[in-house]
């Protein structure tokens, strides 16, 4: 509820402004705060630069009659929420930190498989254990060097592969010339 509160005046705003930082004020408050404060050395160029009394950011007259800073001040309150990790991971914070959290961080989103063809889907704490055991994964001929994959390490034959591997080479060079 603090951020409904003039901070000039600790009440609620009449004639309410958002400055640029994202404070809300009273219209009064923030020209009666420019016009005491004007006489200080708190005047840039052509105008009178006051500090928002909560966080110091310099705003003018001309702020005062702005509407633009509507957007500054609800991400300010909107950040002021926690949210619970939809992935019920006991996470919780404001909304970007929980949305980088869930997309990045967190042990039990949901994970496809990478390699194709598996579309097994684990969280990312069970993934680590299929990376390893997954059948579709790629490994290396110790023979040919060829990648194929896992399930066929025992029976692959390697000259058959090199001719398919080949026979792709070339029909790419005649598609070529």
């Amino acid at each position: 509820m603090t951020n409904f509160i003039c901070p000039y005046c600790f009440g609620i705003p009449r004639d309410p402004v958002f400055l640029h930082c994202g404070h809300l004020i009273c219209m009064k408050c923030g020209r009666d705060a420019i016009r005491i404060q004007g006489a200080d050395n708190h005047t840039r160029d052509k105008g009178t630069w006051v500090p928002c009394p909560k966080c110091r950011a310099i705003y003018s007259a001309n702020a005062l009659d702005s509407r633009m800073a509507w957007d500054s001040w609800a991400k300010n309150v909107f950040n002021t929420i926690n949210i619970d990790c939809s992935n019920e991971c006991g996470f919780m914070g404001p909304p970007s930190k929980t949305d980088t959290h869930e997309v990045y961080h967190c042990k039990k989103r949901k994970l496809e498989c990478p390699h194709f063809p598996c579309t097994k889907v684990f969280t990312a704490e069970e993934m680590c254990a299929h990376f390893d055991e997954c059948t579709e994964r790629q490994v290396y001929c110790k023979k040919c060097h060829l990648p194929i994959p896992f399930k066929e390490a025992d029976s692959h034959d390697c000259i058959t592969r090199m001719h398919k591997a080949l026979d792709g080479i070339v029909l790419l060079i005649i598609l070529l010339i």
